[in-house]
């Protein structure tokens, strides 16, 4: 089949080719077929044959082609700004890294692993070999500031940090979603396909409810929405966790299988409706309708997002959700949640050695001592203070831009100054990327073979897949992986080019690319019998039920003030895709009625904290809680970041997460725009 297509500069005749793949956007992973012309990529559609995402991809997907032929790709790899060749920039790379471990040692050589470092399975496995063969203990990444509760939470509470509950989107329990938006997002914790179709057929089997300060997409679905005050989720959930013990627990299955009941209902007894529904804004008879439909549905899959994991409270939310579900029995029951073991590394044929109820600590960087390392990484809230102590002399990012999703943006782009090296891996320009000594242009997604090695557990059922490159690398693109054997080279790292093989030889259905679904495709009892200490769960850890009872101490945000809480837009994944595909749509501040006072619609505002502040326009509109501003995440000209803080007072000691939802700000509209955004550039 032939067509005629535009370049722009002349109208060409190409025969058009159409490649099975895979989508590395987000975790659903969804199959597309692409269509190219020569080495044009023509059309993004969703791949009807795919035996788990059926035909469907949202419009991030289908804006890959866009992306790939982004204005701003980087086309070759740079020294500065200077354009030179790839032995130069990676010889040149090398010797500045061999000087400085040689003069500070190897923690001064620190990597940062954005978001999409994970979608690039063979360019991620080669970085972590890289940091262990280097021995720097410098590693940072992008879950320290969205998903650490998440993990830390599930290695106290059943010793294993990579428990992923997930929704069963055949479930006939109830469903209840917390900050959380899967019609956009698809999910923050676990995958879900054609979301609105799902959470339509949740609703229908045992109920659906959100809880959330927004009345989003999916809340315009559920069966109920509760318009909750930002960082009151951790009392509505004591109060349902206190009326269940009293009447809706399952007490056989907590006898079997809990244990610290009692520590639980202490620490959740001060919660009684009144106190509860103070601290959340929600109406007492309306909670009371949360906990009589979880006692008439009996099971219950509870499920958090970056609206509660990005908050202070976000370890007792996360805590407190998952003892509704383990005190109901809901964890592993056909009618609750499950969790997805991965077709590559199959935890349910594996016994693991409990963590210790603190989880596996270890100690915090030098500059910040009091945070925490987890899960083989430091606080990303720490990386500043580390490099501005001489700490961190160097910074190698792959696949993310911590200018654009790290706290405190003023502080950190000055510290990045003082770097003697800033190495970036990247597709397109970005804010960091303009900032770094070695540009490494490396390939987009369609121009690599892949496999999702880091992702198969996300997956709603036990699945792999794999893929050829749709196209050629273009221009002087490399292959990340590639990219990375040729510096390990440098200090002795042997090559590895036999990665596919190594990775597929655990799935030999995938010797060919393709997709592999396990049968069953979900299973369940696992954790029971091969993670759980003693196969118990530990339902009040003791270093959370003190960090709830600080916090019990607080009291509830006063009416009169503001704060402001993330959101994801359809068209964007976090910092990408906001300048192709109708990407950048979702860029105003969304304000309530009461709180805008003169404020109009469309009327650029100022949005200000201690730290910074930045200029965009205010949609007025009652689908957001009074008292709340909803907030672009990703963008880089209204960067959230720059409002955001890395101090003491603004980091989990926990976990070192930094505060980046529910915290206070101050809402004023534009008196001269010019002046202000001469203001703003120069802050």
């Amino acid at each position: 089949m032939s067509t005629a297509r535009d370049t722009g500069m002349e109208t060409e005749t190409d025969t058009i080719v159409e490649h099975r793949t895979f989508c590395r956007i987000c975790p659903v992973l969804c199959g597309l077929v692409v269509q190219t012309a020569g080495e044009r990529v023509i059309q993004v559609r969703g791949d009807t044959g795919h035996p788990v995402t059926r035909g469907y991809t949202c419009p991030k997907g289908r804006a890959l082609g866009a992306f790939h032929h982004h204005p701003k790709r980087l086309d070759e790899p740079r020294l500065g700004n200077i354009a030179t060749s790839w032995d130069d920039v990676i010889g040149d790379l090398a010797g500045r890294l061999k000087r400085i471990i040689d003069e500070s040692g190897p923690d001064a050589v620190a990597f940062y692993f954005g978001t999409w470092s994970w979608m690039d399975a063979l360019g991620r496995l080669r970085a972590e070999a890289l940091v262990r063969h280097l021995g720097t203990r410098s590693r940072y990444s992008a879950i320290t500031v969205d998903a650490i509760a998440r993990l830390t939470v599930a290695e106290m509470m059943g010793g294993f940090g990579g428990l992923l509950p997930a929704i069963d989107p055949d479930s006939t329990g109830l469903t209840v979603l917390i900050g959380t938006n899967p019609v956009v997002s698809h999910g923050h914790a676990g995958a879900m396909v054609d979301p609105i179709v799902t959470l339509r057929r949740l609703a229908s089997n045992g109920g659906l409810w959100v809880i959330d300060p927004r009345h989003t997409e999916t809340a315009r679905l559920a069966t109920c929405h509760l318009p909750i005050r930002p960082g009151g989720d951790a009392a509505l959930l004591a109060y349902v966790v206190r009326c269940l013990l009293v009447d809706g627990a399952d007490h056989g299955y907590m006898a079997d299988h809990v244990d610290d009941v009692d520590a639980l209902r202490t620490a959740v007894a001060p919660w009684d409706r009144d106190r509860a529904a103070h601290h959340s804004a929600i109406d007492g008879d309306r909670l009371d309708a949360l906990v009589t439909a979880i006692r008439a549905a009996g099971r219950v899959t509870v499920v958090t997002g970056t609206g509660t994991t990005m908050g202070a409270g976000a370890n007792v939310t996360e805590w407190l959700a998952w003892a509704v579900q383990i005190i109901t029995g809901s964890f592993e029951h056909e009618r609750g949640a499950w969790f997805n073991p991965g077709a590559f590394v199959r935890l349910d044929q594996t016994t693991r050695m409990p963590a210790p109820p603190l989880g596996n600590v270890a100690p915090g960087p030098p500059s910040r001592p009091e945070l925490p390392s987890r899960f083989g990484e430091r606080p990303c809230a720490a990386l500043a203070d580390e490099i501005e102590a001489g700490n961190v002399r160097a910074l190698i990012v792959i696949g993310g831009d911590p200018l654009t999703s790290l706290p405190d943006t003023t502080r950190l782009t000055r510290a990045f100054e003082q770097l003697d090296v800033l190495a970036v891996a990247d597709v397109v320009e970005a804010a960091t990327v303009a900032r770094a000594s070695h540009v490494l242009a490396v390939a987009g997604q369609l121009e690599r073979e892949d496999l999702n090695w880091f992702t198969d557990r996300f997956s709603p059922v036990i699945s792999a897949q794999r893929t050829d490159a749709v196209v050629a690398p273009g221009a002087s693109r490399r292959l990340l992986v590639d990219v990375l054997q040729d510096l390990g080279e440098h200090f002795g790292l042997a090559r590895d080019d036999d990665r596919m093989t190594r990775c597929t030889a655990r799935i030999p259905e995938l010797d060919a690319p393709g997709v592999f679904v396990a049968e069953p495709p979900r299973i369940r009892g696992w954790v029971h019998d091969r993670v759980l200490p003693n196969g118990r769960w530990r339902v009040a850890p003791e270093a959370l039920v003190a960090q709830f009872a600080v916090l019990a101490t607080r009291p509830p945000r006063q009416q009169d003030s503001l704060v402001a809480v993330p959101r994801r837009a359809s068209r964007r994944m976090n910092s990408a895709l906001r300048d192709v595909g109708r990407g950048a749509e979702d860029e105003a501040l969304w304000v309530h009625p009461d709180d805008a006072g003169a404020i109009t619609d469309g009327q650029r505002i100022i949005l200000r904290t201690s730290r910074g502040h930045f200029e965009a326009p205010a949609h007025v509109t009652p689908e957001v809680a009074s008292g709340t501003v909803s907030v672009p995440h990703g963008l880089a000209h209204q960067n959230v970041n720059l409002l955001t803080d890395s101090s003491a007072a603004s980091v989990d000691p926990l976990t070192g997460m930094i505060t980046q939802s529910g915290f206070p700000v101050v809402l004023t509209a534009v008196v001269n725009a010019v002046a202000s955004r001469n203001d703003q550039h120069r802050a």
